[in-house]
């Protein structure tokens, strides 16, 4: 049995060295990291805007944005309640970053009133947190609460202009022509998206990310264009 009273007391004595989240958040996810067996994602979300962004973890590498209401992480910062789920591939929306994890637990972190983070666990176990860790991290994340200092609020990103990408045809290096129809913006991310159907076959409807769309490839040790532009569409 994980004793959490000791981690929130390591926690506190962390905390009188420095306050601020990022030193603290790294430090409290290492701890939990260290001290729970059969965990395989320990670590912290912050919330700028309508998104959570990455903060310090221990684990894979992880999702770096997730839309609040969206996924286990989400749906706690949206509710403000705690996510204990012994299934994740049960869970409505659940965003796979580790396909190996199987149950999870996610904690709504405060400044004040307002949930400003969320503390993560994930498990490749299924049903791996019971409701004894569930009041232990209770504990813990009520400890961050009170001790975290967060300093000014981080202002929502503008995203970047989408790119002035000329609608029409194009010809891929490896011959095949596409019609670019328009650029987007996705959803969740903000990145930049192309929509673009085939001129061949049975000319389905693909997107993908601009920066490739846009980008120079070697092809025989010589750099080229992944697409060149042919003509306008209706040619």
């Amino acid at each position: 049995m994980t004793d959490y009273e000791l981690l929130t007391k390591q926690l506190r004595a962390l905390a009188e060295t420095d306050r601020a989240c990022l030193p603290l958040f790294s430090n409290a996810a290492a701890l939990l990291w260290e001290a729970l067996p059969d965990v395989n994602w320990a670590g912290f979300y912050l919330l700028r805007g309508e998104t959570l962004v990455l903060g310090p973890f221990q684990g894979r590498p992880a999702c770096i944005h997730i839309a609040r209401g969206r996924g286990v992480c989400g749906t706690a910062a949206e509710s403000d309640c705690v996510q204990r789920v012994a299934d994740v591939h049960a869970f409505p929306g659940h965003i796979a970053c580790d396909a190996a994890s199987r149950s999870e637990i996610v904690l709504p972190l405060h400044s004040g009133e307002a949930v400003v983070a969320v503390l993560d666990l994930d498990s490749p176990l299924p049903d791996r947190f019971s409701a004894a860790d569930e009041d232990g991290l209770r504990a813990f994340a009520a400890a961050l609460d009170e001790l975290t200092e967060y300093g000014d609020p981080v202002p929502a990103r503008e995203p970047a202009p989408l790119p002035a990408l000329k609608p029409g045809r194009y010809r891929h290096f490896k011959g095949k022509e596409y019609e670019l129809l328009t650029v987007a913006r996705h959803s969740e991310s903000g990145e930049a998206m192309v929509v673009y159907r085939a001129l061949y076959g049975e000319g389905g409807v693909w997107v993908r990310p601009a920066s490739m769309w846009s980008e120079e490839i070697a092809r025989d040790g010589v750099m080229q264009p992944r697409f060149t532009f042919i003509g306008e569409g209706d040619e």
